[in-house]
């Protein structure tokens, strides 16, 4: 019953849609119609509800996705950057319009970038009554998927393709960071670092019970911090979420980018060190106790990653510290998704066995 009702739910909320739509289409000039639309597709997510269109007929585009975000605060156990720390006075409740503008912003810039590496999503248009978008839809894959492919779990679907795909992610975060950001600044300095850092490691040692372990690790990035970053740490564009899951590819290897809402700027490592992490750190390997991928196909994508993204620079000093900060972050986010049954109580174990691993690990990069 319960399924059926939601079924109903969509169909009614679809049908709400299309009238939006038919009515953006002929305000904008697209020759098209309420009968032209064909629902085709719907994707439920925590925070939004996704519907994908065909266009019949003579209209264009011929392909649309409307996407309706809740208006209620999102609620998680992280403490620093998903989902999006944004400024403590943000409206939840218009977070289309925050998505949709900033999607415009990038479209807008990337238009500007001779670079056949990089595309961008194009919008159509805003429902603000429904707290929804319109943007084209297109074929592409995200590099979740493709990164999946290169596990030990397919050992005969290894994509070549992939070092190029993740050179292509690195430059493009590199090129979206130079864009403008008319917001204010987020955790800009040092010492926001040192707070971030000191308000995971607490979180842990609660529900950890590690604090002689994770007292040690604050201490070291304290330190750490004191020695390779700034008080003034450099900025650029936030993103929030770039991680392999926002990361599409199309047919043509064009990296397109989805799901952040930043108009406002952050320090240019967050972004860098959350995608590294999530090479690292995925949830696969994670509950496969680092089984899922081979050390080597790691450094292998985190190399290509950066090559893309440095363009024949060095790797900043400041990365390390960075890195370690975002996996403490993920070990929060991965506790938080456990609840407390037989099965989540043996999952949280290995959670914490594995983090802990790592984050020595990311801690001997501090050099």
């Amino acid at each position: 019953m319960a399924a059926e009702g939601e079924r109903l739910t969509m169909e009614l909320e679809a049908a709400a849609i299309i009238d939006h739509v038919a009515d953006r289409m002929s305000a904008d000039g697209w020759n098209g119609s309420r009968e032209s639309l064909r629902l085709r597709r719907t994707v439920v997510r925590q925070f939004s509800r996704q519907f994908w269109f065909d266009v019949e007929g003579q209209a264009a585009p011929r392909a649309i996705v409307v996407k309706v975000c809740e208006r209620r605060t999102p609620r998680r156990p992280r403490a620093l950057h998903l989902p999006v720390a944004p400024p403590p006075d943000f409206d939840w409740s218009g977070r289309a319009a925050s998505e949709y503008q900033a999607l415009t912003a990038i479209e807008r810039h990337f238009a500007t970038v001779d670079d056949p590496r990089f595309g961008a999503v194009r919008t159509l248009g805003l429902i603000p009554e429904l707290n929804a978008f319109i943007t084209e839809r297109f074929e592409a894959t995200s590099l979740k998927a493709t990164f999946r492919r290169a596990s030990r779990l397919n050992p005969l679907t290894s994509p070549r393709e992939l070092p190029t795909i993740l050179s292509g992610a690195g430059a493009w975060l590199r090129e979206y960071q130079r864009r403008p950001a008319p917001g204010g600044v987020l955790r800009g300095t040092r010492d926001d670092f040192v707070a971030a850092t000191a308000e995971l490691c607490q979180t842990l040692i609660r529900a950890t019970g590690e604090e002689r372990f994770l007292v040690s690790v604050r201490r070291e990035m304290e330190a750490a911090a004191e020695t390779v970053l700034p008080q003034a740490l450099p900025t650029g564009a936030a993103h929030g979420d770039y991680g392999q899951a926002n990361v599409l590819v199309t047919r043509d290897r064009r990296i397109l980018v989805l799901d952040t809402l930043a108009d406002w700027q952050v320090p240019l490592l967050e972004d860098l060190a959350y995608f590294l992490v999530g090479i690292d750190c995925s949830r696969i390997h994670v509950l496969t106790g680092g089984l899922a991928y081979s050390a080597r196909t790691l450094e292998a994508a985190r190399r290509a990653f950066l090559d893309g993204y440095l363009a024949g620079g060095a790797e900043p000093a400041a990365l390390a510290p960075y890195e370690t900060l975002l996996v403490l972050d993920r070990w929060v986010a991965q506790l938080g998704k456990l609840d407390g049954g037989l099965v989540s109580r043996g999952k949280r174990r290995m959670v914490n066995d594995w983090f802990r691993g790592h984050t020595a690990r990311t801690l001997g990069r501090l050099g």
